[in-house]
């Protein structure tokens, strides 16, 4: 193999062509040379190596690259074959594109830069995990204050399709809303937007007559079970029911 010098002559006089190429099969290829050939033509870097026979059969293809590890010091190789070497070249000028550049660190560095890296990323995910469910407890809260609440109304003008977005919406805990829910009486659990939203919900889809005997007079919602105490914006359907106030006395006799 040509020393570096005369590698950076041979590039600087164009002297490299396809029959004279300067790394045979198998040769070591210096760290040095390929910070050279980084900035030649795609033309030179490829007539550096020696061409490729069809059928290549057995032959061996593959280069070696010494290199030291910048963190333990220790020398190692890397073993490449022809395209991988001159993809080197090629990704060196795309960004993204790093499928072939060598790593300069010994196999043990790497994993453990590797292992480092995954510990950083558990903790990384800790952490917004935890902001994440602190973010929650927050909705949460705000929720109840503003929905759950029976000395709070809806704005004036509020649309139920609104109403029906804001109480469903998600990234809450259902679970805490239900227990505040249950922890109040029921008369004032009546006087909540979260309760108006759902009691107008059910008139709507009852279009607003009673559901025993068809009346338009009196109506309101009103719980067939309690089994969902809490949850009723997702089991309004299945508990909820409109009667007028003369059914509603003969359905809980």
């Amino acid at each position: 193999m040509e020393s570096i010098k005369q590698l950076e002559k041979l590039i600087a006089e164009k002297e490299i062509t396809a029959n004279k190429w300067i790394f045979d099969y198998e040769d070591t290829v210096p760290l040095e040379a390929l910070a050279i050939l980084e900035n030649t033509s795609k033309a030179i870097q490829n007539s550096l190596f020696r061409p490729i026979p069809k059928p290549r059969g057995n032959l061996t293809t593959q280069y070696t690259i010494n290199q030291t590890c910048p963190i333990c010091k220790r020398a190692f190789e890397t073993y490449l074959n022809k395209s991988e070497l001159l993809s080197i070249f090629t990704n060196a000028r795309t960004v993204r594109s790093k499928k072939y550049r060598i790593d300069t660190t010994c196999p043990t560095c790497s994993k453990e830069k590797e292992k480092i890296w995954a510990m950083n990323q558990e903790e990384k995910g800790k952490i917004a995990s935890q902001k994440h469910e602190e973010e929650k407890r927050e909705r949460t809260k705000s929720y109840i204050d503003n929905y759950v609440s029976p000395d709070r109304v809806w704005t004036e003008g509020t649309k139920l399709y609104e109403k029906w977005r804001t109480i469903n919406q998600s990234n809450l805990d259902g679970d805490t809303i239900a227990h505040h829910i249950k922890s109040m009486s029921y008369q004032d659990f009546l006087k909540t937007p979260y309760w108006g939203a759902i009691a107008l919900k059910v008139k709507q889809a009852a279009q607003f007559k009673c559901k025993l005997c068809k009346s338009n007079k009196n109506i309101a919602a009103h719980h067939s079970i309690y089994d969902h105490h809490g949850y009723e914006h997702l089991y309004w359907k299945e508990d909820l029911i409109c009667l007028c106030s003369n059914c509603h006395e003969k359905f809980h006799v």
